[in-house]
């Protein structure tokens, strides 16, 4: 897996090998088809996904009206451990950053809008909105058991995430190999959220690259929350990073709400072996601290910020600018 953004993205490429492993969502038909073209679509991304086997890749189509509103698809998507390398793209016409094109928000507001059991599953180019939930419940939830370590490989693409609550934008048990590229989090109370629900599977290998986290500080309490530990078989958190990424509009102000229930900041690493946060900009002063006991964000000793900037004063409109001659 690499960084990208736009292109053929990975789920792409495996067309060759999907003619019949293919489902079309268009939830404007009157009558639902059987998926397998795009004038034949079926009506939502959950009957999309029941009708795939292993590797298939659904296309959902946006909802825009003539009076140029956007429609939500009201859903709530389970890729299961039995279908490994789901994709879910929305065919959108704004690949890079969709924000008019698909819309998908939570049909029952107790449950996320997606649930990721299945290992190397792939969300792109969709919204994806917290709008309606009921707090303390995940927006995208990558859900790892006891036994298996379900959402190892999943890398969720272009995507905007706004609206969700404090269960997360994207909260994920044990995430393993999983990359979060150019998506843009919209006054998320909990932007991502790890954690590490069952000792025995091992994390390594988290990537947020090219990412925005943004919205009215009072809608925003942590933008990127991890908590991992290195207990149990398997042991070792390693191979984090937050790289490119921009933190705008301000440090958050949200207060704690379960189950999230924290100090506001940017970034909070809990606990977590090692990890790396690089060429990211931060909305904030120069009074502003980092590190174990930082104010604007924390994370421990074995994580090393390098490369990344913020203002070094409140006033002149010219600071921070680089000439060249």
């Amino acid at each position: 897996m690499g960084y990208y953004k736009g292109g053929v993205s990975p789920a792409g490429r495996q067309e060759l090998f999907n003619a019949g492993n293919m489902q079309f969502v268009d939830g404007d038909l009157g009558q639902t088809g059987t998926g397998k073209d795009p004038s034949h679509g079926v009506k939502t991304v959950t009957e999309a996904v029941a009708n795939v086997a292993k590797n298939g890749i659904v296309y959902v189509k946006p909802r825009n009206t003539v009076a140029s509103a956007q429609t939500y698809y009201a859903d709530n998507i389970t890729i299961p451990l039995t279908k490994p390398g789901v994709s879910i793209i929305g065919a959108g016409s704004n690949a890079v950053r969709p924000f008019i094109g698909v819309a998908i928000k939570a049909s029952v507001v107790t449950s996320p809008v997606v649930t990721v059991e299945g290992c190397d599953a792939h969300l792109e180019g969709m919204r994806l909105a917290g709008t309606g939930q009921t707090t303390g419940y995940a927006t995208v939830y990558a859900y790892a058991s006891a036994t298996s370590n379900g959402p190892v490989g999943l890398q969720i693409v272009n995507c905007r995430l706004d609206n969700a609550k404090s269960g997360g934008a994207i909260a994920v048990d044990s995430p393993n190999h999983m990359e979060v590229v150019g998506c843009s989090f919209d006054e998320c109370v909990v932007g991502i959220r790890t954690v590490m629900s069952y000792g025995g599977v091992a994390s390594r290998g988290l990537k947020i690259i090219d990412c925005d986290f943004g919205g009215r500080v009072a809608g925003r309490n942590t933008d990127i929350y991890i908590s991992q530990s290195g207990a149990g078989t398997g042991a070792g958190v390693a191979g984090y990073e937050i790289r490119d990424c921009r933190f705008l509009d301000g440090l958050p102000t949200a207060v704690s709400i379960a189950p999230l229930s924290v100090d506001p900041r940017f970034i909070r690493v809990a606990n977590g072996d090692v990890g790396i946060i690089s060429a990211c900009m931060f909305h904030c002063e120069e009074t502003a601290t980092f590190g174990a006991t930082g104010d604007n964000a924390i994370f421990p000793t074995s994580w090393k910020i390098v490369g990344s900037f913020y203002s070094a004063t409140a006033a002149a409109s010219d600071q921070g600018l680089i000439g060249y001659t």
